[in-house]
């Protein structure tokens, strides 16, 4: 058995107690609803072209009022949405053709974190993000 003082505790709580997920050093938790939307983006069970969430409190929330649909979309759809003074997560589903001509996507991940917004929003949006 490996002794309970070699691991940080928030790494790896008690015996019977369930790890939560958060964020490092600035106790931002993601909810397992959040993970949830991110796995249908990835999966492509969404209507989004992107999709953005925010910090409200202690957590990691959907912005439902910012999401870019797949119709008709491109990335200036997603900076319109951009507010200089108010940073967000953007979870983008890009597809691009391949140099030997197949179709292919990724999904890119975006910190928005801009100069302009207020020094704790910086601090809390950017601790290590758990959004995988």
């Amino acid at each position: 058995a490996i002794p309970d003082n070699i691991f940080p505790s928030a790494l790896y709580p008690p015996p019977g107690r369930p790890p939560t997920v958060t964020m490092a050093m600035t106790g931002i938790t993601v909810p397992d609803e959040v993970q949830g939307l991110f796995n249908d983006f990835k999966l492509k069970r969404t209507p989004h072209f992107a999709m953005f969430f925010k910090i409200e409190g202690d957590e990691v929330v959907e912005d439902t009022e910012m999401h870019v649909p797949k119709e008709g979309s491109d990335f200036d759809s997603i900076l319109e949405k951009l507010d200089e003074s108010t940073p967000r997560y953007v979870v983008i589903d890009f597809n691009y053709e391949t140099t030997d001509g197949r179709p292919a996507d990724k999904i890119i991940f975006v910190a928005w974190i801009p100069d302009t917004c207020k020094i704790k929003d910086k601090m809390k949006y950017s601790g290590k993000s758990l959004l995988r």
